[in-house]
């Protein structure tokens, strides 16, 4: 069962399919790695200089988990609630229940800063199809 114009990919699994189950895999990788990066019960202390790489973690860890769930399927509009709701709750359980953690203002701007960036980067573009027959 090869590629031969039926649909089918190379396991006989139809191509759409094997793209959803990536585009899932990466959904869950994306969550999984922004809680090891919000709930690991002391961040790691790397010298950076005075450059402010956490914020840069914030942003990203938000902004990669919000386009790869709504790249994944997750309605935009959820996929962004979701993560933004979840940016001050993670800083909340950060400072109250996590030993030699601080919840930070700077850090929730941060994390909408990367919802804000996720939601772009997986916005509806002019001329551009989503669904059937895209491609």
């Amino acid at each position: 069962m090869g590629c031969s114009g039926d649909g089918a990919g190379s396991r006989g699994y139809p191509v759409d399919v094997r793209s959803r189950v990536g585009q899932v895999a990466a959904a869950v990788g994306a969550v999984g790695v922004q809680a090891v990066v919000l709930y690991a019960p002391r961040a790691p202390q790397v010298a950076t200089g005075g450059l402010p790489v956490d914020k840069a973690v914030h942003l990203s860890v938000f902004a990669l988990a919000t386009a790869a769930l709504a790249w994944a399927g997750v309605p935009r509009w959820l996929a962004v609630s979701a993560m933004a709701l979840h940016a001050p709750l993670s800083e909340v359980v950060q400072d109250r229940l996590l030993p030699g953690r601080s919840g930070e203002p700077a850090d929730i701007a941060a994390d909408l800063l990367g919802v804000a960036l996720g939601a772009w980067l997986v916005r509806p573009r002019a001329g551009r199809q989503d669904g059937p027959g895209a491609g």
